[in-house]
């Protein structure tokens, strides 16, 4: 299976300037210059050669995502081993409680490059990183996240590895 994954890091701003500044035909400025958008396959760098597009549900208000062991399109097993994760985007929805992406306790993922390394996303809210193979590679001892939130809260997730 090909993967292709494509990216938008997007955030557009206009700015209006005063209606009589000297010399200036058009007053509106358009902010835009650091977007960052491309596609990833099995020959860019980084590479894309894997990914999941899921919706883990906690249990008890925990989960533990085993990186070696994913469910991917149509059931199928995905197991990221020797690859490292470079994209990923996680949408909590509107109606749950805040859910906090951590290392996982045991076999832990550095999912944000550091031990302790951790982000809340808050009800409502989206998280989207794009890593350029700066994370560790996936292995046996290298591949546990854990989300921590409340109850049964479902999310929606993709992640791209390569």
């Amino acid at each position: 299976m090909a993967v292709s994954a494509t990216y938008r890091f997007d955030i557009t701003v206009q700015e209006t300037l005063a209606t009589s500044v000297p010399d200036v035909a058009d007053p509106i400025l358009t902010h835009n210059q650091f977007n960052s958008n491309a596609t990833l396959n099995a020959t860019s760098t980084p590479p894309a050669t894997k990914s999941v597009s899921l919706t883990p549900t906690l249990s008890g208000g925990t989960l533990v995502l085993d990186l070696t062991n994913l469910t991917g399109t149509n059931g199928a097993t995905v197991d990221a081993t020797t690859l490292k994760l470079q994209l990923l985007l996680f949408n909590n929805p509107t109606g749950n409680s805040s859910v906090v992406i951590s290392d996982g306790a045991s076999n832990a993922y550095l999912i944000f490059g550091h031990a302790a390394g951790e982000v809340t996303i808050f009800a409502g809210d989206n998280q989207q990183n794009k890593w350029t193979d700066t994370l560790a590679d996936v292995s046996a001892t290298v591949k546990n996240v854990l989300l921590t939130g409340t109850g049964t809260d479902a999310f929606e997730m993709v992640m791209v590895f390569g």
